[in-house]
Formats: C-alpha cells, sequence, structure tokens
C-alpha cells in the first residue's frame, strides 16, 4: 500500500493545494491520499491559525467532490505543536506495510533539515516534492547536496513536475480581510464555506 501524506494549516485550503494534490495523485497513484491539517504549525510560530472546526469543514467543502481522498486529524488531537514525524510513526504504526509519501512544496526544502527529528523523518518517509514560490527541482538538488554523508543515503525523493498555482493562504487571508473575492484562488465550495463561517472578515 501506498499512502501520500500532505499536511499544512489549510487556513484555507485553496486551489493551489489541490493542484498539488491532483499532480502527486496522477504521478504516484496512492492508494490512499490523506490531507492532514496541523493543530499548531512548529514552523509558523507568531501565526495563529482559525479555529480547527473551522478549517475542517473548509477541508471537507474542498474535498467532497474528491472520494480519493480523505482527511487525517491526527494533528487535531494531539495536544503541542504538530511534528510531522509524529504523525508519520503513527500512520506507519497503524499501515505497518505502507510506503508512506509526504508532500511537500519546494519552498520548505531550505528549512527542512531543521525539522524535528529530521534523520528519523527520512527513514519513515519518501518525499514528493512539488514546485512552489519559483522553487523548482533545483531547491531538491541542493538539499540532497547540503545533506552530510550519512543522511544523503538516507532521502528518497521524487519531483512532482506540474504547472504551480500563484496562491497563498496568507495572501487569501489578506484580500478576504479587504472585503475582496477571492474566486480565482478558492473552489466555489470553499469560498461559499469562508462566508458563510464568517472566516478571515475585518471585524470593522
Amino acid at each position: 500500500m501506498k499512502i501520500a501524506v500532505f499536511g499544512g494549516s489549510f487556513d484555507p485550503v485553496h486551489r493551489g493545494h489541490l493542484a498539488a494534490a491532483d499532480a502527486v495523485a496522477a504521478r504516484l497513484q496512492p492508494d490512499r491520499f490523506f490531507w492532514v491539517p496541523a493543530r499548531r504549525s512548529p514552523h509558523k510560530p507568531g501565526q495563529a491559525p482559525a479555529e480547527d472546526s473551522a478549517r475542517l469543514s473548509l477541508l471537507r467543502s474542498a474535498l467532497a467532490s474528491r472520494p480519493r481522498e480523505e482527511l487525517c486529524t491526527l494533528e487535531l488531537e494531539r495536544p503541542g505543536p504538530s511534528y510531522t514525524v509524529d504523525t508519520l510513526e503513527e500512520l506507519q504504526r497503524q499501515y505497518p506495510e505502507a510506503e508512506l509519501w509526504l508532500v511537500l512544496g519546494a519552498d520548505a526544502l531550505k528549512n527542512l533539515p531543521t525539522w524535528h527529528e529530521f534523520p528519523r523523518l527520512l527513514a519513515l518517509a519518501r518525499l514528493a516534492v512539488v514546485p512552489r514560490d519559483r522553487h523548482g527541482v533545483e531547491a531538491l538538488d541542493a538539499l540532497r547536496r547540503r545533506l552530510p554523508g550519512e543522511l544523503a543515503p538516507r532521502m528518497r525523493a521524487r519531483f512532482v513536475a506540474m504547472t504551480p498555482v500563484a496562491a497563498s493562504s496568507t495572501g487569501i487571508r489578506e484580500r478576504l480581510q479587504r472585503g475582496e473575492a477571492c474566486g480565482d484562488l478558492l473552489p466555489p465550495e470553499v469560498e461559499q464555506e469562508v462566508r458563510r463561517l464568517g472566516l478571515y472578515c475585518s471585524a470593522t
């Protein structure tokens, strides 16, 4: 069994996330595809995401028409920072025969060696890297060169080529706070749910 694991704050989930998921699903053809919303990202210490229930509602809206993908709430159920290595260890425990693939944007590779228990992370999962924010396959090559000799052989990674969607959750939140429509960046069902819940709107 092959399992793709796509983690993040998803605050909110947007067309860029969905395009990345489509590309990974087409390239890797995983048996299961888990979206894993973080309770509290250790990589965004100054950012308080929307309530867990709200982000879950947005994800459910986005995935309603994507029956081959599913939500995994392990990180929301676990107290403290949402360390990816803990999630991978739990998934390995639940699916001991599975081949785990961690989906990452290429922009995240620069700081990946600083992630909690990075060597253990490499042992648990292969990396499915998608282009993001002008970062492409060269970011993966740079990471390979930076790894010390004992870690380099552990990294099993594949670059998943795709046309990136210029969308960021931060930019979307800023536009929504200004009262602007985001139909070009949010699927209609997600934008509708954002409006229904009154998320990211200015208080004034």
